[in-house]
């Protein structure tokens, strides 16, 4: 069951805008022009009690019909646009239509690309916004997230499985991403492949922490290092009856740096008996 967000929200999803953007690049890396989704949340800090009251727009809520406008006529301001400066300039149109940020607790802006992902069904990138009482500028987390990038792997502990490979999907979020970093998702795709390819772990469990520590030596060390790292990886062939049995992995910078995964690995557990090859 899905987590409620918020006491009182508004969410208006996945709005396609009025005008072509290049924003980002492609699943090549290219800066060319694709379609670009946007999505945004609203949590307010004292509810909607008096709206519903009067049963009228008033200042304790959002028009999300104006708000959509807003939002689909904006205009691309160059030929290419980071990720992260499109996400601000869609935050600056809403805060033009909110109430005020006293009465708007958190706010965040998605922007989806599609057909930004070789392998994957889509590119996110998020700001979330916190507006606090007393400070004037809101906290802003960026999260980058690739989902559902579908890969055939060796895996699982029975002799069927260790036969031929078996598609998986592996979703990854990075959160805290730096700003210079929101781009790079081609580049974060390119790492997870070259991780995951020529593995022939047993376990999920296993296969996850191996990627989870090899993006951090590839990729987050140097280019994102403040970010925590969650991958989810789905083995729909694994359980006939259900229809994708899955597992999930978070681990903080801390966590990253103070890492053994190899010697984990190696030792393994209780009655597996893995072979690793690869591994130094």
């Amino acid at each position: 069951m899905d987590r409620a967000w918020c006491h009182d929200g508004i969410e208006i999803s996945r709005l396609s805008l009025d005008h072509q953007h290049c924003v980002g690049t492609d699943a090549w890396g290219r800066r060319k022009e694709q379609p670009v989704l946007v999505s945004v949340r609203f949590s307010f800090r004292a509810g909607f009690d008096t709206a519903a009251e009067t049963d009228s727009l008033d200042l304790s809520t959002v028009n999300y019909g104006s708000t959509s406008k807003s939002i689909k006529a904006i205009q691309p301001l160059k030929p290419w646009e980071a990720l992260n400066d499109f996400a601000a300039r869609v935050y600056q149109v809403v805060l033009q239509c909110l109430p005020g940020s006293r009465t708007v607790e958190a706010c965040s802006i998605q922007v989806h690309l599609p057909k930004a992902s070789l392998l994957g069904s889509e590119v996110t990138f998020t700001h979330s916004y916190q507006h606090l009482i007393g400070i004037v500028w809101p906290r802003l987390d960026r999260t980058l997230l690739l989902s559902k990038i579908h890969m055939p792997v060796l895996v699982g502990i029975n002799e069927n499985e260790r036969q031929r490979k078996q598609p998986l999907f592996v979703s990854l979020w990075l959160s805290t991403v730096p700003a210079a970093a929101a781009d790079t998702y081609s580049e974060v795709e390119s790492k997870l492949c070259q991780i995951v390819e020529g593995t022939c772990f047993e376990t999920l469990e296993s296969l996850a922490l191996f990627i989870v520590q090899g993006l951090h030596k590839k990729y987050l060390a140097e280019e994102a290092p403040q970010s925590t790292v969650r991958v989810r990886i789905k083995k729909p062939m694994a359980v006939p009856s259900a229809s994708a049995p899955a597992i999930e992995v978070v681990r903080s910078p801390i966590e990253l740096s103070q890492a053994t995964l190899s010697k984990s690995i190696k030792e393994g557990g209780p009655g597996l008996k893995l072979v690793k090859p690869y591994l130094p």
